[in-house]
């Protein structure tokens, strides 16, 4: 046993739980399968009981899944306890935190240990909270037609930003999403390493645009910061200016039904097809002429990632993450958010215009496979983990001031 320890560093991923079609778990798949298995060795630890599709897909990649069955509370002393419990016997040499609660329960059960931590912020959540100034923009204002929850609203995200100070890394998907979490470019602890997309899965597919019928898609959870209502209102004024658009909606969320409701009320429903949830593999981007992502918010989108591998034109929101993967006008379009005839003007421009479609498309492609592929996650990724796995313990210390 000495032995392998001193050749395998053994990384406890924490998260709050585990999700059927989600990035953070499409992360880790990436690292189990990735790493160099003679020198990493992944396990997992998900606080909230997860579905038995996500644990049944991940144990077949044959990572070590602990389920502790419990809520999370930030008071909840039993989680952590158990935490502790679960990182003495897979005999963790790193812990890889995710989410509000695996991030505040991974990381004071691995402080009690001396365990180096890594955690991942994997989106805009935490912005109240910033260490440094986003020229007043604020995520509240984004939240405001959903149920107040201050626990998750603000407590977490608090503590998400202040907890930072126990890590050794501090991985941050996109740079926006490190400005929350970084005081300055002075502090090498927290470093952009954007969320990767598995380049074998999705291969370039399109073969150009189809007419007269043009197919846009989308993908992921139905939540109000994806920004589906927007889109919405953009098909109906596509429909008004008598042009014959369809939209695949991949995904199932909180707001499947009002999002249905308003398809109907804009009088769209021929137009707008909900897939539910879908596996999560090439066959979500086949036979889409443009893929369109109307988000209000977004750190790292791995399914913007996978349609541009794919080739096909992308449109985006002007926000955050989005503007770190696209150029504008080069390989794919950016249009302010919440804006229904920004988006309709994109989706018309590309319509009309096969070879500009065909340039984004071929230009995303490139730019997808050089700067965001799991290639160039795992080698920044493997780095980290080597670099905390040489530094000592410092249990009880605090590295960085409040």
């Amino acid at each position: 046993m000495p032995e392998e320890r001193s050749r395998t560093i053994r990384i406890l991923h924490v998260t709050t739980s585990l999700a059927a079609f989600s990035g953070i778990e499409e992360t880790i798949r990436i690292l189990i399968h990735g790493l160099d298995r003679g020198r990493f060795r992944i396990g997992l630890a998900s606080i909230v009981d997860p579905p038995g599709a996500a644990v049944e897909e991940l144990k077949a990649t044959g990572v070590e899944i602990h389920v502790i069955h419990r809520r999370g509370s930030v008071i909840d002393v039993v989680t952590t306890s158990k935490l502790i419990g679960i990182l003495g016997r897979f005999g963790a040499d790193i812990v890889h935190t995710h989410r509000n609660k695996g991030n505040f329960h991974g990381r004071i059960a691995a402080q009690a240990l001396g365990i180096p931590i890594v955690t991942t912020h994997h989106d805009m959540g935490d912005l109240e909270f910033s260490r440094s100034p986003f020229s007043g923009r604020r995520l509240h204002s984004l939240h405001s037609n959903e149920p107040p929850d201050f626990v998750q609203r603000w407590i977490f995200p608090f503590l998400n930003v202040k907890l930072d100070r126990m890590n050794h890394r501090v991985i941050a998907v996109s740079d926006h999403v490190r400005r929350i979490h970084a005081a300055s470019l002075a502090d090498t602890r927290v470093e952009t390493i954007h969320a990767p997309f598995d380049e074998s899965l999705f291969p370039k597919s399109w073969h150009g645009l189809r007419h007269p019928e043009i197919v846009i898609g989308t993908a992921g959870s139905l939540g109000f910061l994806k920004g589906h209502i927007h889109l919405i209102r953009a098909m109906r004024i596509l429909r008004d200016a008598g042009r014959d658009i369809r939209w695949r909606i991949a995904g199932d969320g909180p707001l499947r039904a009002e999002l249905e409701a308003a398809v109907e009320k804009e009088g769209i429903a021929d137009r707008v097809t909900f897939l539910g949830f879908q596996a999560h593999d090439a066959r979500l981007y086949e036979g889409l002429d443009l893929y369109v992502q109307p988000s209000l918010a977004e750190g790292c989108s791995i399914t913007l990632l996978e349609a541009m591998a794919s080739g096909i034109p992308v449109i985006a929101s002007d926000i955050d993450g989005p503007t770190e993967l696209i150029e504008h006008g080069v390989s794919g379009l950016l249009v302010p958010p919440a804006h229904p005839e920004s988006l309709a003007s994109a989706i018309a421009s590309l319509a009309d215009d096969r070879g500009k479609a065909a340039a984004i498309g071929q230009a995303g492609h490139e730019r997808s496979l050089s700067r965001f592929s799991s290639r160039v996650f795992l080698e920044k990724m493997s780095r980290v983990y080597e670099e905390c796995a040489a530094l000592p313990s410092r249990a009880g210390i605090d590295y960085a001031p409040l």
